[in-house]
């Protein structure tokens, strides 16, 4: 099998997706008339897998095409990898691994896609008929990352008026730059390229194809309106002008002869003016005004809720603004954002990155309350001080007898803080320094951005839970925000707790109708077109909005932290952490709380200690045991032995024997079931 993506594996991918797929018993089949195409999928058959077996039967009702079938179960393991999957094909897309790969592979999955699929027009130019629209939106999207605006519209398939297809049009100018840029796969789609091409006497204009029949009748009806047939012909009104002599090359548009250019469009326009009222003139109108448009805006017909506008950068990455669910390029626009609007005094970040690639870039700003974290214990840690961190700003506020942050802020904080500059004006001898220890205390909003959450998930699902859970129920009023991220929306990470608890959602492209519903609650990001268009659902909507976020590129990051960190000084303990939180015996800066112990964390149970005391005594451990010492239920039992193993007080389970006590003095943990019993009641 192949090691890395070719040109040749693309192709084979693209004419597969067209008119072929992965069966039952691991079949593998193409269809194709073509002996031509034929001849080149057998080649890749060979170059590729080494197969030259395969079997050829005839197809369809005529018995003009052929299906060429192929039984190796290995290759189609192999294709399934690369995200060719075995579906109808009102459900096929862009295999994962071809949206992933350079520009080179995908043009020659469109050739293999177009071959079979589409149809060169002398005419109009590219037409691509498909009965899968998501299909057909990936493919428009990808184009214009070649600089190639296409536009697409539903179309009725005469004899197939019961099924939906929808039409991608290539055309104009270009349609010139498909055949640059993408080119044809066999000798005949390029002949019929040339020849449409050579219609086109000045390729350097944006020449309109199929406007011949909307001129006749313009001519038709200017003659009718301003000539009279005679015995001589017809005669035109005295100041009236007459077409053959208005401009070089009318009567030749007219007859379809020829196709004007966008700026012969204009003297037709200004020619026919008198028929401005007419449905034909208003489309010559229209068509003047798209070319002003597509030249300058790529656009997606058909969204839902609100759509914006966007221009498509040269680029040779496909993965940052293709169609994979990249919520990280929505994160760092996301950050900064903020980091544009708020500076380190009101805004402070906890970043957390399992990944170790994403967020690791904004180490050093100022704006962090700790270097970025990827380590998921540490992570648990901090969301435990973010929940005292919370329970110590309720405190302030109900001291200060205010409801939120922002009233604090305003009422409290900033007063204090005038006060404080003013005092040297008194002229007053210590007023300064008296004034300084009367103001209140600074209390900047804190984000705490999860850029993985499956990640965490998979190592602290019960503590990472019920931290979300705490957070999102009263953080907000004091001005501590969660922004959680997954690639993976299963009902295992996003639980039932987190989605009650986190009411605004937004949703990039998902691979299912079962992910949209796990986010949103309802159908739809399944149908979304990548490259940053999402669906976003918050507390007071009934339904979920349409956006469409900004790509930030890795390069427009680095330059954003260096420019902060070159203007502001980074001193991470510049918050107090533990002032005031009532706690006693806390780390005073970030840097010590994350250096401290875990040793604590699950337990939070009041009755471990006396649990581990019974143990200790007896000798021996057991659920029952503990059952009837502490006359708890089974359930609770059964929790205290889990958390007395995983501390080292009990052994591992030996079937239905009672488990070895391994700690008898309990010192062996003293600091961390300090640090524990510290941690008691935050969950």
């Amino acid at each position: 099998m192949p090691a890395k993506m070719t040109k040749e594996l693309g192709l084979f991918m693209g004419l597969l997706t067209a008119d072929g797929g992965l069966t039952i018993k691991n079949r593998i089949v193409y269809t194709q008339a073509n002996e031509e195409v034929i001849g080149i999928y057998i080649t890749l058959l060979k170059d590729l897998f080494g197969i030259t077996g395969s079997a050829i039967a005839k197809s369809g009702s005529s018995n003009k095409a052929k299906d060429i079938i192929v039984h190796r179960k290995q290759l189609k393991e192999f294709l399934d990898s690369l995200g060719l999957r075995s579906v109808r094909a009102q459900e096929k897309e862009i295999p994962i691994s071809i949206r992933q790969s350079g520009s080179e592979v995908i043009k020659s999955f469109i050739q293999g896609l177009v071959r079979n699929d589409g149809h060169i027009s002398p005419l109009v130019g590219l037409e691509i008929t498909l009965a899968n629209e998501k299909l057909i939106r990936q493919m428009q999207v990808t184009l214009l990352n070649f600089g190639i605006v296409s536009s697409v519209h539903p179309k009725k398939v005469k004899g197939y008026e019961q099924n939906a297809y929808w039409r991608l049009a290539i055309y104009g100018a270009d349609f010139a730059t498909y055949a640059t840029e993408i080119g044809f796969l066999t000798n005949e789609e390029r002949e019929k390229a040339e020849h449409v091409l050579a219609r086109k006497r000045n390729t350097n204009k944006n020449i309109i194809p199929t406007l011949a029949p909307i001129l006749k009748k313009l001519s038709l009806m200017y003659r009718t309106a301003f000539a009279r047939l005679t015995n001589a012909g017809w005669q035109y009104q005295a100041d009236a002008l007459v077409p053959k002599y208005a401009f070089r090359s009318l009567c030749s548009y007219n007859a379809g002869v020829r196709n004007p250019s966008y700026e012969a469009l204009e003297r037709i326009s200004t020619f026919y003016e008198p028929l401005a009222g007419s449905v034909e003139y208003q489309k010559i109108a229209n068509i003047r005004k798209d070319n002003f448009y597509w030249a300058r805006v790529a656009k997606i017909e058909k969204t839902r809720g609100v759509g914006y506008d966007f221009e498509v950068p040269g680029s040779h990455s496909f993965v940052g603004n293709g169609f994979v669910n990249h919520n990280s390029v929505a994160i760092h626009a996301l950050i900064t954002s903020l980091l544009y609007r708020n500076g380190p005094n009101q805004l402070r970040f906890i970043m957390i990155d399992p990944k170790r690639v994403e967020l690791t870039a904004y180490n050093g700003i100022p704006h962090l309350l700790t270097p970025v974290i990827t380590d998921p214990k540490k992570t648990i840690f901090s969301l435990k001080w973010a929940a005292k961190e919370m329970e110590r700003r309720y405190n302030i506020l109900e001291a200060e007898h205010v409801r939120d942050i922002g009233s604090y802020h305003a009422s409290v904080y900033e007063p204090s803080r005038k006060h404080a500059l003013n005092a040297p004006r008194s002229g007053a001898s210590g007023d300064r320094s008296a004034s300084q220890n009367d103001l209140a205390e600074a209390l900047p909003y804190i984000v705490i951005v999860i850029d993985e959450l499956a990640d965490i998930m998979h190592t602290y699902p019960r503590e990472l839970e019920a931290a979300i859970v705490r957070l999102a129920q009263m953080s907000r009023a004091v001005g501590i925000h969660l922004v959680l991220s997954t690639q993976r929306p299963s009902v295992n990470v996003i639980t039932g707790l987190i989605k009650a608890n986190v009411p605004t959602r937004m949703a990039l492209q998902v691979a299912s109708q079962i992910d949209s519903r796990t986010i949103l609650d309802g159908s739809g990001a399944e149908t979304l077109l990548g490259a940053g268009d999402m669906l976003y659902l918050s507390s007071d909507m009934a339904k979920p909005v349409r956006i469409q976020t900004a790509f930030i590129s890795e390069g427009e990051v680095k330059k954003v932290v260096n420019y902060i960190k070159s203007h502001n000084a980074g001193d991470l303990s510049s918050i107090d952490f533990g002032a005031g939180n009532g706690n006693g015996g806390e780390p005073s800066d970030v840097i010590g709380l994350m250096n401290g112990g875990f040793g604590g964390d699950d337990i939070d149970d009041d009755l471990y200690e006396d649990a581990r005391r019974a143990v200790e005594e007896a000798g021996r451990a057991s659920t029952s045991y503990l059952q009837r010492k502490l006359k708890i239920g089974y359930s609770r039992a059964a929790r205290l032995m889990d958390v007395l193993e995983e501390h080292g007080v009990i052994g591992p389970a030996d079937g239905s024997k009672p488990r070895e006590v391994l700690s008898r003095s309990g010192n062996a943990r003293g600091t961390a079931l300090d640090v524990g019993r510290n941690e008691e009641e935050v969950f």
